[in-house]
C-alpha cells in the first residue's frame, strides 16, 4: 500500500519512464526548488499537458495506444447468455450454479430502456427461484421486490408474490406470508393461464388461508415487523474523548520531535478493551475483489446488487448503492477501467476517492480553512471522520522525500487530475484562469480550482504512505483455526487510528466490520505508557534486523519499542526453562527470572532489594493450562465470542503474575487475535486451500 505503483504491470510506469527521459537536470533542479504541491502539480502538468508538451510527441501517444483496458460494459447478448445458463441450471437442480449464472446476468444487463429493465426484473425473479430452493428466504424476499420494483411482468407477478408467502412462512412469519398470499390471489386475475390452472392455483392458496386462519391466535401475538439480526459494531469500553470521540477517553495525543504524534494511556488500558471504533473518511476496495466484495462498505456479497451503468462494481444493499452512486461512483464509474489498467497501487485509488466522494464546492467551502491549518493542527480539535480537514495534516515527511519520489508522485497526480477531469467533477464550475493559488512561479492555463484540486490529490499521495491501513477479512479455517489468515481487501483512511504510533509489541488489534475499524486491548497498558498498534513487523516472527529494516524503508523511522531497544526474542527462540515474574513491590517493575523447577517460594528483587512471594503466582499459573484448554475447545467449536472472553480471561491471569515476553502469554495473544478477526469481516472455510 506504500508504493505507487501496486504491480509490475500498467501502462503508468511507461509513462513514467517517458517523463524521465525528457527531464533534463535542468527540469530537475527547476522542479526541486519548488515550495508546495500545487507549483509541483502546475509544473509537471504544464510538461506533459502544455502546447508542444510530453502529450503530443508519439511516444507517449503509443503508450496510451498501447493501453488494454478491461470490459465494464453492460451487455444485452451477454446477458441473454447467461440468462439460457442460469435456465439449464435450475432446470438440473443445479441451484447454487443457477444463482451464480443469474447473478452474472444481473450484473452484464444493461438498464438504458424500459425493455431492459424488464429483462433485469425477469433476472432477479429466476434469482429469487434459486434462492428459495437453496433455502436463503430472507435474500428470495429481497429479490422478489426488486424484480417487482422494475416493474415484473404483471401477467407473471402471481409466481413472486406465491413464492413470496412461502419464504415468509419458513420463517414464520406468518401474517405477512397472509397478506402475500392474498397479493398472489389478486395478481391471478392477470395471469394468462389456461382457466384450470388457473383456478387450481387459486384453490391451492385459499387453502393455505385457512390452514394460516386457524392459528389467528400465532398471527395475534406475532410482532408487527420482523426480527433480523443486525450485526452491529462493538461499543467503546468507556465513554469516549471529548477531542477525539472515536476513542476511548483513558486515551490523550501528544506530539513530541521524537515521536511525532503519538497515543498515550491516560488511566490503565487491559486486555479485551475496546479502546476504539471509527469510521473511514474513505475506504477503496481492490479489483480484485469487486465480483466477491461490495465497492461501497466493502462486506463480502449475498447478494449482488448492480450499479447501473457499468457492470465493473457491484454492491450488498440498494444502501450501499445508492451511497456510491451519489458521491464517488458517479464520478469515477467511466474512469474505473483506465485507472485500473494504469497500474497504481490502491494508495492513488485512495488519493482520488478523497476527492471524489465531495463535491467540488465541499472542497471550496474549506479551502480557507485548510490554509489556516497547514502545519498548524490542533490536537485538541474534536475530528470527524467525514471531514477532509481531519486528515489533512497527517505526516508526509516532506523533508526527507527526495526529488525523484516526489517528481513521481507529482506525475501520478497530474494523471490522477486529468482522469477526474474528463468526468462531470469540474462541470459546474466556472472556466476562471489560474491567478492566485500557486506562488507565481509556475503560469498555467488551469483554472484555480483545478489547481487547487490537483495539489490536494499530491498531498494525498505523500500523506497516504504512511498513514493508509489495509481493511481485511479473516478466512477462518473451522476445521484448523491455526491455518486461518487475514486477507487484505482493501484500504482506508482513518484519521484517529492515524495518530497512532507503531510497536512490535503492539497493545491492541485491529479488525473490521466492512469499513468500520475496531481497536481491542490485547495486553496491559499502563497509565503513562504509548498506546501502539503495529506497522507490519512484529517480535514475535521477525528478528530485530530485519524489523528495523522493513520500518526503516517503509515508513522512514527506527523502531524504539520495548521490544527493540531489549532485543526480545523471537517466539521459537523464548527460554522455557525460566519464568520472568514479577516484582510485586509497588512502583517497582523489575523481571524476576526464576527457574521452572524452582523449589523456592521466595524471589529477591536486586532493584529494589524487596521478596517477591512467588507461591500466589506459581498457584494460579496452575490454572492457566485447564483455562487455556475449554477456551481452544469453544474456538474449535466455532463459538468465537465465547472463546474469546476465555482467552482475555487467561491474558489477565498470566499478566498478574509474569512479565512478556514468554511463549504461553503470546500463544494466548494468537488465539485472541483470531477470535478477534473472526468477530468482524469473516469468511467461514473449511480447509485453508478453500477460498
Amino acid at each position: 500500500m506504500l508504493s505507487i505503483l501496486g504491480q509490475d504491470v500498467g501502462f503508468f510506469k511507461n509513462l513514467h519512464s517517458l517523463l524521465c527521459k525528457h527531464f533534463s537536470e535542468a527540469d530537475l533542479d527547476g522542479f526541486s526548488a519548488l515550495g508546495n504541491d500545487c507549483d509541483r502539480f502546475v509544473y509537471i502538468h504544464n510538461k506533459i499537458h502544455s502546447n508542444s508538451g510530453l502529450v503530443d510527441s508519439e511516444e507517449y501517444t503509443q503508450v496510451l495506444k498501447s493501453r488494454r483496458l478491461p470490459d465494464c460494459k453492460k451487455s444485452s447478448e451477454i446477458t441473454k447468455e447467461l440468462k439460457q445458463d442460469g435456465n439449464k441450471a435450475f432446470q438440473a437442480n443445479l441451484y447454487k450454479e443457477s444463482f451464480q449464472k443469474y447473478s452474472r446476468a444481473i450484473l452484464k444487463c444493461p438498464q438504458n430502456d424500459k425493455q431492459n429493465k424488464e429483462e433485469l426484473a425477469v433476472l432477479y425473479a429466476n434469482r429469487s427461484a434459486a434462492l428459495y430452493h437453496l433455502n436463503e428466504y430472507q435474500n428470495a424476499i429481497s429479490d422478489i421486490e426488486s424484480a417487482l420494483k422494475f416493474n415484473f411482468p404483471k401477467e407473471l407477478q402471481y409466481k413472486v408474490y406465491d413464492r413470496k408467502a412461502r419464504c415468509l412462512l419458513a420463517q414464520k412469519r406468518h401474517r405477512l406470508a397472509v397478506d402475500a398470499f392474498r397479493r398472489t390471489l389478486t395478481a391471478l386475475d392477470d395471469a394468462k393461464l389456461p382457466l384450470e390452472r388457473k383456478q387450481k392455483w387459486q384453490k391451492d392458496v385459499q387453502i393455505m388461508l385457512a390452514m394460516l386462519a386457524k392459528n389467528a391466535e400465532l398471527i395475534k401475538n406475532e410482532p408487527l415487523t420482523s426480527e433480523e439480526k443486525v450485526a452491529d459494531c462493538p461499543k467503546l469500553s468507556k465513554k469516549p474523548s471529548k477531542s477525539h470521540p472515536a476513542v476511548i477517553d483513558s486515551i490523550q495525543f501528544n506530539k513530541s520531535e521524537i515521536s511525532g504524534r503519538f497515543a498515550e494511556a491516560k488511566q490503565t488500558i487491559k486486555a479485551g478493551d475496546i479502546i476504539a471504533v471509527e469510521k473511514p473518511y474513505c475506504a477503496v476496495l481492490l479489483e480484485e475483489f469487486t465480483v466477491s466484495h461490495c465497492f461501497n462498505c466493502l462486506k463480502r456479497l449475498e447478494l449482488l446488487h448492480p450499479c447501473p451503468t457499468c457492470s465493473a462494481v457491484s454492491f450488498c444493499s440498494d444502501n450501499c448503492k445508492d451511497i456510491a452512486m451519489g458521491s464517488h461512483h458517479k464520478i469515477e464509474c467511466s474512469i474505473l477501467p483506465s485507472l485500473w489498467s494504469s497500474g497504481m497501487s490502491i494508495t492513488c485509488l485512495m488519493a482520488l476517492r478523497m476527492i471524489s466522494q465531495k463535491s467540488l464546492k465541499y472542497f471550496n467551502q474549506i479551502k480557507s480553512d485548510l490554509n489556516k491549518l497547514d502545519g498548524n493542527e490542533d490536537l485538541s480539535k474534536s475530528f470527524n471522520s467525514d471531514d477532509y480537514r481531519s486528515v489533512f495534516n497527517l505526516e508526509r515527511n516532506l523533508n526527507q522525500r527526495s526529488a525523484e519520489d516526489l517528481l513521481q508522485r507529482t506525475h501520478m497526480a497530474v494523471f490522477l487530475f486529468r482522469t477526474l477531469k474528463s468526468t462531470q467533477y469540474f462541470k459546474n464550475e466556472g472556466d476562471e484562469l489560474l491567478t492566485n493559488g500557486t506562488s507565481g512561479k509556475c503560469k498555467s492555463s488551469l483554472s484555480n480550482d483545478e489547481v487547487y484540486i490537483g495539489g490536494l490529490i499530491l498531498r494525498n499521495l505523500q500523506f497516504l504512505q504512511f498513514n493508509a491501513h489495509e481493511v481485511s477479512e479473516l478466512h477462518f479455517v473451522k476445521n484448523d483455526p491455526d491455518q486461518s489468515k487475514s486477507v487484505f481487501v482493501g484500504g482506508a483512511i482513518y484519521p484517529t487510528l492515524s495518530l497512532f504510533n507503531h510497536s512490535c509489541n503492539p497493545g491492541f488489534v485491529r479488525y473490521f466490520k466492512g469499513t468500520t475499524v475496531i481497536c481491542q486491548a490485547i495486553r496491559t497498558t499502563y497509565a503513562g505508557e504509548m498506546v501502539a498498534e503495529n506497522y507490519g513487523p512484529m517480535f514475535t516472527l521477525s528478528s530485530k534486523p530485519e524489523r528495523q529494516s522493513t520500518l526503516r524503508s517503509q515508513y522512514w523511522f527506527d523502531c524504539s519499542c520495548v521490544a527493540c531497544l531489549e532485543n526480545w526474542p523471537l517466539f521459537e527462540e523464548m527460554d522455557e526453562s525460566k519464568m520472568r515474574f514479577k516484582c510485586l513491590t509497588e512502583g517497582c517493575r523489575s523481571v524476576l527470572n526464576v527457574p521452572v523447577d524452582t523449589m523456592k517460594f521466595m524471589a529477591h528483587c536486586p532493584v529494589c532489594n524487596e521478596h517477591t512471594n512467588l507461591f500466589k503466582g506459581l498457584k494460579s499459573l496452575q490454572d492457566t493450562d485447564a483455562v487455556f484448554r475449554v477456551a481452544r475447545t469453544v474456538m474449535l467449536a466455532g463459538d468465537t465470542s465465547r472463546a474469546l472472553a476465555k482467552f482475555i480471561e487467561l491474558l489477565k491471569m498470566l499478566e498478574e503474575t509474569l512479565t512478556p515476553p514468554f511463549k504461553d502469554f503470546h500463544l494466548c495473544q494468537q488465539a485472541s487475535r483470531t477470535c478477534m478477526l473472526a468477530l468482524g469481516n469473516c469468511h467461514v472455510i473449511t480447509t485453508a486451500n478453500n477460498n
